[in-house]
């Protein structure tokens, strides 16, 4: 990902929200349950489908592991390198 594509520039600055939260003394759950969604709702507007391949149902399973690791560890303290590896991808994907 990089910061030069707006979308990518937009999921970035959303990990570093959910980030910032993760590691806030006052974290707000509901808060960081709103930008879970908005990170995936901003990854799902640019999934593209292309016929006969099943990247976009690969994409949502990487979605939903890291999504899910969000909401089963939202009470420790965790980076994205946790987040990128529930998903079983590098940072940089």
């Amino acid at each position: 990902m990089t910061a030069q594509t707006s979308w990518q520039a937009e999921v970035l600055f959303l990990l570093n929200q959910i980030y910032d939260e993760m590691h806030s003394e006052k974290r707000s759950l509901l808060r960081l349950l709103s930008q879970a969604v908005s990170l995936c709702a901003c990854i799902e507007e640019h999934i593209q489908h292309i016929s006969g391949h099943n990247d976009a149902e690969e994409s949502w399973m990487i979605i939903r592991k890291m999504t899910g690791y969000i909401h089963q560890h939202y009470d420790l303290k965790m980076i994205m390198d946790d987040i990128a590896a529930a998903g079983t991808v590098c940072r940089s994907k």
